[in-house]
C-alpha cells in the first residue's frame, strides 16, 4: 500500500535495456545513516574518495507498480520529490513531479491542450548548460519555459511566466508556449 511516507522510486536507465528509463518500482526508505565509501564498498579501500561520506539508506522490500512509468525523453534523474497518489496516478515520468503550484497548474493547462512538455529539464546549449521548469522539444531546438521573474541572462528560447500571470491565465501562457514553438519548427514527434 503506498502512502505518504518516504518512497524511494528506482528509475532504470540506459543499462536496463527494454525496462530504461522508467520507474517500475519502489521501496519505503525506512532508515538512513551516514557512512564513508570504504564501508559500502570494502572491495575498493584505495579508491580516492574511500573516505568520503555518502548517506546509506535502508529500504524496505521492492514493490512493483502496476504499470511501469516511462520518460517520453531520454534523460538522467537523480531525484523527483512526489507523493504517494501521484505515483500510483502518473502515466509518464512528469506527472510525478511535485513543485510549486503554479508549475502544476502550468502542467495541468500544457495537458490539456495536449502539448507535451519535459518537467525540471535541463538544456544544453553552445555556451551554456541551464534548468528549465519546462521544455517543448521542437523540430529546431528546445524552447524552455521559466515560472518566475525573467533573467538578466537573456537566452535565445526561452520564455518566462511570473506566478500570477500563470494564477490569471495558464491558457494564455500555453498559448504563448505553442506559438513559441512553432516559430522552431513545432513540437517533434515523440
Amino acid at each position: 500500500m503506498l502512502s505518504n511516507v518516504c518512497n524511494w522510486l528506482y528509475y532504470f536507465t540506459k543499462a536496463f535495456d527494454a525496462d530504461a528509463f522508467s520507474v517500475r518500482w519502489y521501496a519505503q526508505v525506512r532508515g538512513h545513516e551516514l557512512v564513508t565509501r570504504r564501508d559500502l564498498l570494502p572491495e575498493e579501500p584505495d579508491h580516492p574518495r574511500a573516505g568520503q561520506r555518502y548517506y546509506k539508506l535502508q529500504l524496505g522490500k521492492l514493490v512493483e507498480l502496476p504499470h511501469p512509468i516511462p520518460s517520453r525523453h531520454l534523460r538522467r534523474i537523480t531525484f523527483i520529490l512526489t507523493s504517494g497518489k501521484r505515483l500510483t496516478e502518473a502515466w509518464e515520468i512528469n506527472d510525478l513531479f511535485l513543485g510549486p503550484r503554479e508549475h502544476d497548474l502550468l502542467w495541468r493547462a500544457l495537458k490539456e491542450a495536449r502539448l507535451q512538455a519535459e518537467r525540471h529539464y535541463i538544456i544544453h546549449e553552445e555556451n551554456a548548460v541551464y534548468r528549465v521548469d519546462f521544455a517543448v522539444i521542437c523540430r529546431e531546438g528546445t524552447l524552455g519555459v521559466i515560472c518566475g521573474e525573467p533573467s538578466r541572462t537573456a537566452r535565445p528560447h526561452l520564455l518566462y511566466f511570473t506566478p500570477a500571470q500563470i494564477d490569471a491565465a495558464p491558457r494564455k501562457c500555453v498559448e504563448a508556449i505553442r506559438a513559441a514553438a512553432s516559430d522552431l519548427g513545432g513540437p517533434a514527434e515523440t
